[in-house]
């Protein structure tokens, strides 16, 4: 390559990074020729509007043929069947064509770059549908990271997916209807819903607040909308079988300072089907013993949880008072308990404890049955 070329692609390679940034800082406002013009095209002050719009022409063209490498379609939402990546909006105003992320040189840390490849390795396990992008994305980041960092972040990824098993059932437009009607506030039409316990809707209309990991599933809250009215309800994505997002936006969308609610009930294991839970929410003690000791010490299992200092009971056997407020539920630190169910006293409420009782009876009783 002479010099005269090699400072003309250097040039050209500017200019697209300018153009680019301009239409991204601008987002889908847009951007107006004039405004182009002077903030990419100045260095041209002698040249005429139309040959500065040939150039702007080019330029486009050729940041087409950047975005028809294979992998950066597959990564691709939709694809780009021969559309400008720089296109009009209605208004007339320039923008960077939806579907098409554009990234700009960046300079990061090893360890912001091993996290951003650990979580693009971690996508197929927690979100299935996207497993295809992941895998497309993971092959462009091995283009530009060294061996041994990428060799880390395949240790980390298995040794966690290997460790959390995740519900693979959920289906792509399934998620993606979701996302379009929590961030645009519409409703959801449920058709097929598979019913699993006795109060389960089979269809219906549905309005999603918020989508959140639980058990190993994901699940959606919102609000469900019934013949005499709404109540708050939890619907398990993969038993949604088909549905579709309607233009109707939701009756009582749940924003700002009330979803912040929201999100921390859930981490409080918000149950909406638990009419006894008190207003304030349940406050938990128990007396944890023995060889569950110092887990439960290294372990943050919810927020605002007390724990005391380790004493010794009559019995000469170690003992701690472990001691929770507001909770919005008891199925997580039910199943938390029955975990070490032989180190675990549960001291308060009442209704925990009976829960408990209830469901080691039930598998004392059917074990004594089937012998």
């Amino acid at each position: 390559m002479g010099k005269a070329e090699g400072n003309n692609s250097w040039s050209t390679l500017k200019r697209l990074f300018k153009l680019t940034k301009l239409l991204i800082d601008n987002g889908s406002g847009g951007t107006d020729w004039d405004d182009i013009r002077q903030k990419v095209y100045e260095e041209d002050s002698t040249a005429t509007d139309e040959a500065l719009r040939r150039k702007f022409r080019r330029d486009r063209e050729a940041l087409m043929d950047i975005y028809e490498d294979e992998d950066i379609l597959e990564a691709g939402d939709e694809p780009l069947d021969g559309a400008a990546i720089i296109e009009k909006n209605a208004e007339g105003r320039y923008v960077i064509r939806s579907g098409v992320n554009l990234v700009l040189p960046m300079r990061l840390s090893e360890n912001q770059a091993f996290a951003l490849t650990s979580s693009v390795r971690l996508i197929p396990a927690f979100l299935s549908p996207f497993a295809e992008a992941s895998d497309a994305l993971w092959r462009l980041l091995q283009r530009h990271m060294p061996k041994t960092l990428l060799d880390e972040c395949q240790m980390l990824t298995k040794a966690i997916v290997s460790a959390i098993p995740i519900a693979q059932k959920v289906e792509t437009k399934i998620l993606r209807d979701i996302l379009n009607a929590i961030s645009r506030k519409k409703q959801l039409k449920i058709y097929i819903y598979h019913k699993t316990w006795d109060d389960d809707i089979t269809s219906g209309i549905f309005s999603p607040w918020t989508l959140y990991l639980k058990h190993h599933s994901w699940y959606i809250l919102g609000e469900l909308h019934e013949k005499n009215g709404f109540r708050t309800s939890i619907l398990r994505v993969d038993r949604i079988q088909v549905a579709d997002v309607l233009d109707e936006d939701q009756p009582h969308p749940c924003e700002g300072k009330a979803l912040e609610r929201l999100e921390k009930d859930i981490l409080n294991d918000y149950n909406p089907f638990d009419k006894g839970c008190p207003k304030k929410g349940y406050h938990v003690k128990l007396r944890i013993t023995g060889s569950f000791i110092q887990p439960c010490r290294e372990t943050n299992w919810f927020p605002g949880e007390k724990k005391g200092s380790v004493t010794k009971n009559e019995q000469g056997e170690s003992e701690m008072i472990y001691e929770v407020e507001g909770l919005k539920g008891l199925e997580s630190i039910t199943l938390w308990i029955m975990r070490a169910l032989d180190c675990v006293e549960v001291l308060e409420p009442a209704k925990l404890r009976d829960e408990i009782d209830r469901r080691v009876k039930a598998y004392t009783d059917r074990r004594n049955k089937a012998e």
